[in-house]
C-alpha cells in the first residue's frame, strides 16, 4: 500500500510488549487501550504495521473496525468478525498465514533478524505445525448466536488446541459503551482473558487491544471500576515523527 508512513520499530516494540512482557511488564496482560485524536495514524499503524508483526511472530489476530466494520450494532460488528476469523482458522495449516505475514516484514522495514531479536521464538507454533491443521468441535459461522458457541467457549478451545497467543484488536473500542449488549460483551472478553491466561502449564495468552479516538471514554474503560477492563493498561498513542 503506497503513501503509508510506516513505524517499524514501534511496531516491534509493541509486538514484543504484547507477546513477549518481562516480567515488569505483565500487566499488559490485562489488556492495553490506546487513545488519540482521529487522522493521527492509528488504525494504520495497527493494520499495516502491528498486524503483520504479530502475525508473523505466530499469533493469532482478531480485528475489528468499529465504524468500518459491516453490522447494525458495535457487538454484532464484533461476533461477526470473529466468526469470519475462526472461519479462516478452521482447517488451516498454521504456517501459511505467519508465512503471508513475514512476506510484508520487507515493506514495513522490518527484517528478519530483526524479528528473532526483538521477538524469541514461540514453541507454540512448532507444535500447532506438528499437529496439523486445526479442526474446531462448533460450527464456527454460529459462534455467538443463540444455537451455537459462546464466543469465551470458541476461544478456549482455540487457545487449547493451537497454544498459540490470541491478540484481539478493537478498533474504536469506546462504541462498545454505547448499550447493554456491548458492555456485556466487553465483560465476556474479559472473561475469556481471564479463563485463557490462568490455563495451567505452558499456554498461549489472550491479550486484548482497544483503540478510541474519544480519549476520555477509552479511559473510562480502564480507570471506572465497574469496567470490564479495569486496570488495564491505558497509554495515549504517540505521535508521528516529523
Amino acid at each position: 500500500m503506497s503513501g503509508i508512513f510506516h513505524r517499524p520499530r514501534l511496531a516491534l516494540d509493541m509486538a514484543r510488549l504484547l507477546l513477549r512482557p518481562s516480567s515488569l511488564e505483565t500487566r499488559v496482560r490485562s489488556g492495553l487501550f490506546i487513545s488519540g485524536p482521529r487522522q493521527t495514524g492509528k488504525s494504520t499503524f495497527l493494520t499495516q504495521d502491528v498486524i503483520p508483526t504479530i502475525e508473523a511472530a505466530g499469533a493469532i489476530v482478531i480485528y475489528v473496525d468499529l465504524w468500518k466494520a459491516a453490522g447494525r450494532t458495535p457487538d454484532a460488528k464484533l461476533i461477526r468478525a470473529v466468526q469470519k476469523k475462526l472461519v479462516e482458522l478452521h482447517g488451516q495449516n498454521p504456517q501459511s498465514f505467519v508465512n503471508k505475514a513475514k512476506s510484508l516484514l520487507g515493506r514495513i522495514g522490518i527484517s528478519s533478524a530483526e524479528m528473532a531479536a526483538s521477538i524469541e521464538p514461540t514453541m507454540h507454533l512448532v507444535r500447532a505445525k506438528v499437529a496439523g491443521k486445526l479442526r474446531l468441535n462448533f460450527d464456527t459461522a454460529k459462534v455467538g448466536a443463540g444455537d451455537g458457541a459462546s464466543l469465551s467457549e470458541a476461544l478456549l478451545e482455540v487457545s487449547k488446541k493451537t497454544g498459540r497467543d490470541i491478540v484481539f484488536i478493537v478498533d474504536e473500542v469506546q462504541e462498545m459503551m454505547r448499550d447493554g449488549k456491548g458492555i456485556l460483551l466487553m465483560q465476556e472478553l474479559k472473561a475469556t482473558r481471564d479463563e485463557i491466561n490462568s490455563q495451567q502449564g505452558d499456554h498461549g495468552y489472550f491479550v486484548f487491544v482497544g483503540n478510541g479516538s474519544n480519549r476520555s471514554l477509552v479511559h473510562e474503560m480502564t480507570a471506572q471500576r465497574k469496567a470490564a477492563f479495569y486496570g488495564a493498561k491505558s497509554e495515549r498513542f504517540p505521535p508521528l515523527e516529523k
